[in-house]
C-alpha cells in the first residue's frame, strides 16, 4: 500500500444491505461499501467480537450514568428515589434491554 493518507468512513447506520455476485453491499446516505463475501465471512468473528465488546462498554457507561443521575435525584427527592427503587429501576432497564436484543 502506498503512503497515501487513509480516508475514514463512519457508518452510523445503514439503510440498505444486500448481496450480489459474491459481494456484500452496505449503503447509507453518503456511502456505498462493497465487501468480498468470502473475505467478510472470514472476518465476521473479529467484527462480532469488537461489536459485542463495544456494546457492553456502552451499556456499562449508560448504567453508570443512570446511577449517577439517580444519586442526584435522591438528594433532591429522597422519598421517591430510595436505594431499593433505584436498584429496581436499573434491573428493569437491563431486563428491557435483554428483551430488545432477543428480537
Amino acid at each position: 500500500m502506498e503512503d497515501k493518507e487513509l480516508k475514514y468512513v463512519y457508518i452510523h447506520e445503514a439503510h440498505t444491505l444486500w448481496q450480489e455476485y459474491g459481494e456484500v453491499h452496505l449503503m447509507n446516505n453518503t456511502h456505498h461499501i462493497v465487501w468480498n463475501a468470502d473475505s467478510l465471512f472470514h472476518d465476521l468473528d473479529g467484527l462480532m467480537h469488537f461489536a459485542i465488546k463495544a456494546r457492553k462498554l456502552n451499556e456499562e457507561r449508560l448504567v453508570n450514568s443512570m446511577k449517577m443521575q439517580i444519586k442526584k435525584l435522591r438528594k433532591t427527592n429522597p422519598v421517591v428515589w430510595d436505594e431499593g427503587s433505584s436498584e429496581k429501576f436499573i434491573e428493569e432497564y437491563k431486563e428491557l434491554r435483554k428483551k430488545y436484543e432477543e428480537k
